[in-house]
């Protein structure tokens, strides 16, 4: 039971499988970020050719176990992954065997030692750049312990756009920004997204929230200032023009297959057993994981067989946060008749519909922007009636 490429063909969206490769170090680290990141520590040539190995050798591990049919996005995230040597990225992605339909994704640091190396990244295989920008202020960057000046973000930014010229009615370039940061007004930040967007072929924007509520004055003027220019919000949190929506993220949203090198990485994957999942976490630290990699062949630490139940509740909150919604599909892969689910949330919490909080029609159900401000609490009305008439086909 492959649902996910059935609900990629509803979509006209090319799901496979995912592959995330976390490259954990960063030259310095940022006050508001969470990952598992470390600073760059200096080492000699043969720990890195280590570590390269043991990204290919997990790599390698994973693709053989999980049985993949093929690879449609890979994603190198972080950590700062555009700190990575480009013949790294080129080593990981000539283990996968990419051709030019897969999408590649970079994160990028917009620091100017980088401006040398995007052209080997794209040559490497790289196709898409997601730039970490988060603010043109200055003084915010600083106070967020940034590297880079905002003139070296829009630096980068110019030789990215030349670089990953837009093709097939889709642009590779990402931009990140944040609101929510200290000092920061809303008419700054709308200035500085309508600075970027106005003057550079971007087709995707990724807006992080600290403080940004959904719902606020401020989401509504993003909105309208972004759908204006064509963006559309296919997910909470990004917006991109059509033809450019993360292919990598929505595999993710909508229920895919992927698997995580590296320290830290998330897996998830349909086992040889079609109602079961593997869900894993790799080993943290960067030598903890080597050293596991080493001697078995992959890293994973916490693994999880999750049980229908289990992989489609996740489903359920993930795909409602985006624009396409709990599929007619998603359903059907796990014995739930979609119009007998309609008619028991009709029954039960009608309120939800007749609230304009969630909408239907014969292919999904999707959450409306007035549902999407209120997510949470749509979601808990949403699982309890599921949870006490399904599943009973795997008890």
């Amino acid at each position: 039971m492959s649902f996910v490429s059935n609900v990629g063909k509803a979509l006209g969206i090319p799901f496979g499988y995912g592959v995330y490769v976390h490259w954990p170090y960063c030259s310095q680290l940022c006050s508001y970020c969470n990952f598992n990141k470390y600073r760059q520590p200096t080492e000699n040539e043969d720990y890195w050719k280590k570590f390269e190995d043991c990204l290919e050798i997990e790599l390698k591990s994973l693709l053989e176990s999980s049985n993949y049919p093929r690879v449609t996005s890979v994603y190198f995230g972080g950590g700062t992954p555009s700190l990575a040597p480009p013949g790294t990225i080129k080593r990981t992605l000539d283990c996968i065997g990419i051709d030019e339909t897969v999408e590649v994704t970079l994160e990028v640091n917009p620091h100017p030692s980088v401006l040398d190396k995007l052209s080997l990244f794209r040559d490497a295989g790289v196709n898409r750049l997601s730039l970490g920008i988060q603010s043109l202020n200055d003084g915010t960057l600083q106070l967020i312990k940034r590297d880079h000046l905002s003139q070296d973000a829009l630096n980068v930014l110019s030789t990215a756009c030349e670089l990953m010229p837009t093709g097939r009615k889709r642009s590779r370039i990402s931009i990140d920004l944040m609101f929510g940061l200290p000092g920061q007004t809303m008419k700054e930040w709308i200035d500085h997204l309508t600075y970027i967007i106005s003057n550079y072929p971007i087709g995707h924007a990724s807006l992080y929230q600290l403080t940004l509520e959904k719902g606020t004055p401020l989401m509504k003027a993003v909105k309208k200032i972004l759908e204006a220019r064509l963006f559309n919000q296919y997910e909470v949190s990004n917006y991109a023009l059509e033809g450019s929506q993360s292919i990598h993220s929505l595999n993710y949203w909508l229920g895919g297959n992927y698997l995580g090198i590296g320290p830290g990485a998330h897996s998830r994957y349909q086992t040889n057993d079609s109602h079961s999942w593997t869900s894993s976490i790799n080993a943290l630290t960067p030598r903890q994981w080597m050293n596991a990699v080493q001697e078995k062949g992959n890293s994973m630490k916490l693994v999880k067989r999750l049980t229908p139940r289990e992989r489609f509740n996740e489903i359920l909150v993930t795909s409602l946060r985006t624009q396409y919604g709990l599929q007619r599909e998603h359903c059907e892969a796990f014995n739930i008749n979609f119009d007998e689910l309609i008619h028991l949330l009709n029954e039960h919490h009608p309120e939800l519909f007749t609230g304009d909080l969630l909408k239907y029609s014969t292919t999904k159900i999707s959450a409306t922007t007035k549902g999407v401000a209120v997510l949470d609490a749509v979601l808990t009305d949403l699982l309890a009636p599921i949870d006490n008439n399904y599943y009973h086909a795997y008890k």
